[in-house]
Protein backbone atom coordinates (compact mmCIF):
# COMPACT_ATOMS: atom_id res chain seq x y z
CA UNK A 1 0.00 0.00 0.00
CA UNK A 2 1.27 3.47 -0.93
CA UNK A 3 0.24 6.47 1.16
CA UNK A 4 0.63 10.00 -0.15
CA UNK A 5 0.56 12.84 2.36
CA UNK A 6 0.25 16.43 1.22
CA UNK A 7 0.84 19.34 3.58
CA UNK A 8 -0.30 22.87 2.84
CA UNK A 9 2.52 25.15 3.91
CA UNK A 10 2.69 28.95 3.50
CA UNK A 11 5.29 29.61 0.80
CA UNK A 12 7.53 32.53 -0.19
CA UNK A 13 9.21 32.69 -3.60
CA UNK A 14 12.48 34.25 -4.73
CA UNK A 15 14.64 33.99 -7.83
CA UNK A 16 17.48 36.42 -7.23
CA UNK A 17 19.02 38.01 -4.16
CA UNK A 18 19.31 41.75 -3.63
CA UNK A 19 21.05 41.74 -0.25
CA UNK A 20 17.95 42.61 1.80
CA UNK A 21 16.53 40.45 4.58
CA UNK A 22 13.16 38.90 3.77
CA UNK A 23 11.18 38.78 7.04
CA UNK A 24 8.01 36.85 7.72
CA UNK A 25 5.87 35.95 10.71
CA UNK A 26 3.91 32.71 10.86
CA UNK A 27 1.59 30.88 13.19
CA UNK A 28 2.57 27.54 11.68
CA UNK A 29 5.31 25.20 12.88
CA UNK A 30 6.40 24.92 9.23
CA UNK A 31 7.26 27.60 6.69
CA UNK A 32 8.55 27.10 3.18
CA UNK A 33 9.90 29.00 0.21
CA UNK A 34 10.43 28.25 -3.45
CA UNK A 35 13.69 28.91 -5.22
CA UNK A 36 13.42 29.42 -8.98
CA UNK A 37 16.74 28.33 -10.47
CA UNK A 38 17.83 28.86 -14.06
CA UNK A 39 20.73 27.29 -15.92
CA UNK A 40 21.81 30.02 -18.35
CA UNK A 41 24.51 27.77 -19.84
CA UNK A 42 23.94 25.71 -22.97
CA UNK A 43 25.25 22.54 -21.26
CA UNK A 44 23.69 20.61 -18.37
CA UNK A 45 24.95 21.74 -14.96
CA UNK A 46 24.57 20.43 -11.42
CA UNK A 47 23.61 23.12 -8.91
CA UNK A 48 24.15 23.22 -5.15
CA UNK A 49 21.50 24.61 -2.79
CA UNK A 50 22.90 25.74 0.58
CA UNK A 51 20.90 26.75 3.66
CA UNK A 52 23.31 28.17 6.24
CA UNK A 53 23.37 30.43 9.26
CA UNK A 54 23.89 34.04 8.09
CA UNK A 55 27.57 34.89 7.84
CA UNK A 56 28.77 31.30 8.20
CA UNK A 57 28.85 27.95 6.46
CA UNK A 58 27.13 26.16 9.37
CA UNK A 59 23.90 24.49 8.18
CA UNK A 60 20.61 25.55 9.76
CA UNK A 61 18.93 22.72 11.71
CA UNK A 62 15.41 21.65 10.84
CA UNK A 63 15.51 22.63 7.17
CA UNK A 64 14.80 20.30 4.23
CA UNK A 65 15.53 20.89 0.56
CA UNK A 66 13.02 19.16 -1.72
CA UNK A 67 13.33 17.27 -3.93
CA UNK A 68 17.15 17.52 -3.89
CA UNK A 69 19.91 19.86 -2.66
CA UNK A 70 21.96 19.10 -5.79
CA UNK A 71 19.60 19.26 -8.79
CA UNK A 72 20.89 18.90 -12.34
CA UNK A 73 19.47 21.28 -14.92
CA UNK A 74 19.79 20.95 -18.69
CA UNK A 75 21.05 23.96 -20.62
CA UNK A 76 18.45 26.75 -20.50
CA UNK A 77 16.23 24.81 -18.06
CA UNK A 78 14.40 26.38 -15.10
CA UNK A 79 13.52 24.41 -11.99
CA UNK A 80 11.93 25.08 -8.61
CA UNK A 81 13.29 23.72 -5.34
CA UNK A 82 11.30 23.87 -2.10
CA UNK A 83 13.02 24.84 1.16
CA UNK A 84 11.01 23.75 4.23
CA UNK A 85 11.70 25.14 7.71
CA UNK A 86 10.33 22.46 10.06
CA UNK A 87 9.43 22.15 13.73
CA UNK A 88 9.51 25.85 14.55
CA UNK A 89 8.63 26.53 18.18
CA UNK A 90 6.33 29.38 19.36
CA UNK A 91 8.39 32.58 19.66
CA UNK A 92 11.33 31.12 17.70
CA UNK A 93 13.16 33.30 15.19
CA UNK A 94 14.97 31.25 12.57
CA UNK A 95 17.37 32.98 10.21
CA UNK A 96 19.01 31.42 7.18
CA UNK A 97 20.91 32.45 4.11
CA UNK A 98 19.64 30.39 1.18
CA UNK A 99 21.99 30.24 -1.81
CA UNK A 100 22.17 28.32 -5.04
CA UNK A 101 25.03 28.17 -7.53
CA UNK A 102 26.40 26.00 -10.31
CA UNK A 103 28.55 23.36 -8.62
CA UNK A 104 31.52 24.20 -10.85
CA UNK A 105 31.19 27.97 -10.21
CA UNK A 106 30.25 28.51 -6.53
CA UNK A 107 31.36 32.16 -6.80
CA UNK A 108 28.23 32.79 -8.92
CA UNK A 109 25.88 32.07 -5.99
CA UNK A 110 22.52 33.79 -5.76
CA UNK A 111 21.62 34.29 -2.09
CA UNK A 112 18.81 35.69 0.02
CA UNK A 113 18.73 36.10 3.82
CA UNK A 114 15.48 35.00 5.46
CA UNK A 115 14.25 35.73 9.00
CA UNK A 116 11.14 33.76 9.91
CA UNK A 117 9.46 34.16 13.31
CA UNK A 118 6.81 31.85 14.65
CA UNK A 119 4.20 33.70 16.70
Amino acid sequence: MVVLAIAVIPTIEFSDGDGDVVSRETTSSMESLWIDMENTDTAARRFTVRVAAPGSDAPVNGVRVLPDAMPELDGGENRRVLIVFQAMQPGELREAEVCYAPQIRPQEATCTHFAIKRL
